[in-house]
């Protein structure tokens, strides 16, 4: 038995050793061949803005302070006793012309008078007793006479001296009576006090200053110009002899109370030199009755001091291209996709640019498209893709993603989020409520206000006038066609304002309704004092890239009037995949689809706010190198869907990163915080979700 188990132990491992090499050589020869594939690189995605050639009015703006066109300093011609003050004689006060401002004491002015004609009145006795005198003389010289008598002796040396006499006592009783005019201050123009340094009962003397007047029928603005606008305008240039003429119409503009008011003018004259620091030409701008009601009741005066912006209307160009800013490359460089695609280097001629715009007169011609987005490394030629600046996408008919599947497992952050307090049945609230009416017209568009972030009734008038500016701007374009709700329209412009200290921060979100797509998302950021141009900025920059995204939708292929077909249905989840349904390895560019958050509030305002949060994060998503924002969730490995809440001045924003396949949740955040602060909080949102996409990558990878 020994002697087996030894013989067993020796030939056992042999044969276990020689069934392995056997296995091994079968498994070799069996294999699969491996197929090769050349890998495919899929060009890069820009975005386009089709040139459209107008004529436009280039208009220069500034900014300066009101002044009074007259102003005079009040100085007393007499000296005496201040005994009345006139009501309108306080400072702010108005009065008109002749009104009298102040009376000085005129009791010594009064005696002066009656002085003056006493003395008149002996002077002219004196005269008279001359003259009878004289002729007496010349009579009896002319009875007992002989030869030419002498001037003494006809006394016409005693009548010049009475006449002299006179005339002195004359002038006396004129300057007394000028005096005792002089006792009452009155206006010489209409005007307003703008200081005033008398009171009754002080005593005023000859050339001390009682008061500070101007008047109140033209006000100017002094206006800095730099060189470079100068060529946009038709200035009144002074040249010595010529008679000065009408320079172009300005308007004049500023912020009062929370709301902006306008005021017309012209530009009357350039200043005599040019500033030695600066280098600036100052114009003069006037305003003629700047105290008057206007057509608008509410309106205030355009008061001295206030400080305005100015915008000067410019001269006429033709065949001009307004581009965003974005698009210039180079000084006068530009880049065009031409009809296959491909990417080609354009010298332009710039006529202008401004802070968000590019103004173009040479080398661009009609429905030409300019590249507008950034590109890593461009070559003349390189194929490339059209893509619009779509960062999410939202499916009224998919909203069962705002919350987990049953069978998904959410992780610890997702275990301890809690519904936010004081707001019963937050899922109440249809959770896509822009979903459009199927009889929407294509330009139909729905102007929401924008979200006041900064809790104050300023900004909630700024977010009402802003779009109050862009549904103006929409509807002198024409192409589009402004409606009061949403679910009948196919885009919904929203946004948010908020502006601390001096600065002001807007942001717009352009959405396409009938999937949720946000075409557009502008920002823009500047001092208080630039307000009315940033609602410029901002209408015209919606009303453009709507305009824009309306001729891209013509020029496509006609959609089907029928409602479209439901999408694929998902693969339902599994608890263990096999084998052979192991996800392959990932992909060199991760795609994500990033769906406008829902808003779960009660409050309709904040619809254009929770729109904004997918922006965002689609944004933030984007800036990374392994991640790829695609519009259709068919096409996506990851899905990041949100909600927002706002109960009072508490925000609470979540979001959940879905694996696309699986249909479970990967991960959960939930951040709260005040509504001024929003910012903030979706950096922390953004920043999670990329955390989130990290981690899940690598597992699955």
């Amino acid at each position: 038995m020994g002697i087996l188990i030894r013989i067993l132990q020796g030939v056992l491992p042999l044969v276990l050793l020689g069934l392995a090499a056997l296995a091994a050589v079968t498994m070799i020869r069996n294999r699969p061949v491996v197929e090769t594939q050349p890998p495919q690189i899929a060009p890069p995605g820009v975005r386009v803005h089709v040139v459209a050639l107008e004529d436009l009015d280039l208009a220069v703006t500034s900014e300066g302070t009101v002044s009074p066109r007259t102003e005079s300093q009040l100085v007393p011609e007499i000296s005496g006793r201040v005994t009345s003050i006139a009501p309108s004689f306080a400072e702010g006060g108005f009065f008109e012309e002749g009104d009298v401002l102040f009376t000085i004491d005129p009791f010594d002015y009064q005696q002066a008078v009656i002085s003056a004609r006493a003395q008149l009145a002996q002077t002219r006795l004196r005269l008279a007793k001359e003259k009878a005198e004289a002729e007496v003389a010349r009579r009896e010289w002319e009875e007992l006479g002989r030869g030419d008598p002498r001037e003494l002796t006809l006394r016409k040396p005693q009548l010049e001296d009475a006449r002299a006499a006179v005339a002195a006592a004359e002038a006396s009783l004129v300057r007394a009576e000028r005096d005792l005019e002089r006792a009452q201050i009155r206006a010489p123009y209409a005007g307003r006090v703008r200081r005033k340094n008398v009171d009754v009962g002080q005593f005023v003397t000859v050339g001390n200053s009682i008061g500070t007047i101007y008047a109140v029928d033209v006000a100017e603005i002094r206006l800095p110009l730099p060189d470079e606008e100068l060529a946009y305008l038709n200035l009144p240039l002074s040249y010595r002899g010529a008679a000065n003429r009408r320079g172009p119409r300005v308007t004049v503009r500023t912020a009062f109370a929370g709301a902006t008011y306008a005021w017309d003018g012209h530009i009357v004259r350039t200043e005599s030199e040019i500033d030695p620091v600066s280098r600036m030409v100052h114009v003069v701008a006037e305003v003629r009755d700047p105290y008057g009601a206007g057509q608008d009741p509410d309106r205030p005066p355009l008061a001295v001091g206030m400080y305005v912006d100015a915008e000067i209307e410019g001269r006429r160009f033709t065949q001009v291209a307004v581009l965003p800013r974005a698009a210039m490359r180079r000084r006068d460089q530009v880049m065009i996709v031409d009809a296959e695609d491909r990417l080609l280097f354009r010298q332009v001629g710039i006529l202008r640019t401004t802070a968000q715009f590019l103004y173009v007169d040479e080398g661009l011609e009609n429905g030409e498209r300019v590249v507008i987005s950034t590109i890593d490394g461009p070559t003349d030629g390189m194929l490339v893709q059209i893509i619009g600046d779509r960062l999410a996408r939202r499916e009224a008919e998919a909203p069962e993603l705002l919350s987990p599947p049953p069978s998904a497992t959410p992780n610890a952050a997702e275990a301890e989020q809690q519904p936010p307090p004081a707001n019963p049945e937050p899922h109440s609230r249809e959770p896509t409520p822009h979903a459009p009416s199927p009889t929407a017209a294509p330009n139909a568009v729905a102007v929401l206000p924008f979200t006041d972030l900064s809790q104050q009734a300023a900004d909630a008038e700024l977010g009402a006038a802003l779009a109050g500016d862009v549904s103006q701007r929409l509807d002198d374009s024409g192409a589009m066609s402004v409606v009061p709700a949403a679910t009948s329209a196919s885009w919904v412009v929203g946004g948010t304002v908020q502006q601390q200290d001096d600065a002001v921060s807007v942001t717009a979100w352009v959405v396409e309704t009938a999937n949720g797509n946000i075409v557009d998302t502008i920002r823009v950021n500047d001092t208080a004092a630039e307000l009315a141009r940033i609602r410029d900025d901002v209408a015209r920059a919606v009303a453009a890239r709507l305009t824009e995204s309306l001729g891209d939708m013509v020029s496509a292929t006609p959609r089907a009037a029928a409602a479209p077909a439901p999408p694929a249905p998902r693969p339902a989840p599994v608890a263990e995949a096999a084998p052979d349904q192991v996800r392959p390895p990932a992909r060199a560019a991760v795609r994500v689809a990033v769906r406008p958050f829902a808003n779960l509030s009660q409050e309709s305002g904040d619809d254009s706010l929770a729109v904004g949060i997918g922006a965002a994060v689609a944004e933030y998503l984007t800036q990374r190198n392994t991640l790829r924002v695609v519009f259709s969730e068919d096409d996506a490995d990851w899905i990041v869907v949100g909600g927002l809440q706002r109960v009072g001045d508490t925000v609470r924003i979540t979001a959940r990163l879905v694996d696309a396949r699986a249909g479970s949740v990967v991960r959960a955040v939930k951040v709260d915080g005040p509504v001024s602060d929003v910012m903030r909080l979706l950096d922390e949102v953004a920043s999670a979700m990329s955390a989130g996409l990290s981690e899940a990558v690598s597992v699955a990878s």
